[in-house]
């Protein structure tokens, strides 16, 4: 998935910008990226899974601009000598409230009825199948501008 989501980022939000581009900086980053990596990780997730998030471009959404926060604290809190506790304890208060907001808001999302939803996997041929779509849109509708993918011939 983490490769695939890569791709998906490096390649799908080229695409999606083409789209999407009438949408706020702001709103229009995060949404992009989250449907980049949403869209080319689907299939892989049905397949074994058998199961797709529905909420999963709203949650994502709201909870991005904590993860930042949180990791560059914790990289923080990693470098920082364990003989240091006050410094170490003050640091780890300050994460506590963005990590809260974190679970809170995957809780709360997860808990809606309409949170997921079941789809009975198509075997690998469907696998397979929805991946060649997604690649034919991406050959298909990448920018001319940033031409990267001529090495596939395509």
């Amino acid at each position: 998935l983490s490769f695939l989501s890569s791709f998906g980022l490096v390649y799908g939000v080229p695409v999606l910008k083409r789209f999407l581009g009438w949408m706020p900086d702001m709103l229009a980053e995060s949404t992009i990226v989250t449907m980049a990596a949403f869209i080319i990780t689907a299939p892989l997730i049905i397949h074994y899974f058998g199961t797709i998030s529905v909420i999963a471009i709203v949650a994502n959404f709201l909870v991005i601009p904590t993860i930042a926060y949180v990791m560059a604290l914790g990289v923080l809190l990693l470098l920082i000598p364990g003989f240091l506790e006050f410094v170490t304890t003050c640091i780890s208060c300050t994460v506590w409230l963005p990590l809260e907001y974190f679970i809170s808001v995957v809780e709360l999302l997860s808990a809606l009825p309409f949170a997921s939803v079941d789809i009975q996997p198509g075997g690998m041929m469907l696998t397979v199948g929805l991946y060649a779509v997604i690649l034919f849109g991406i050959l298909r509708f990448f920018p001319d501008e940033n031409k990267k993918i001529t090495y596939l011939g395509l």
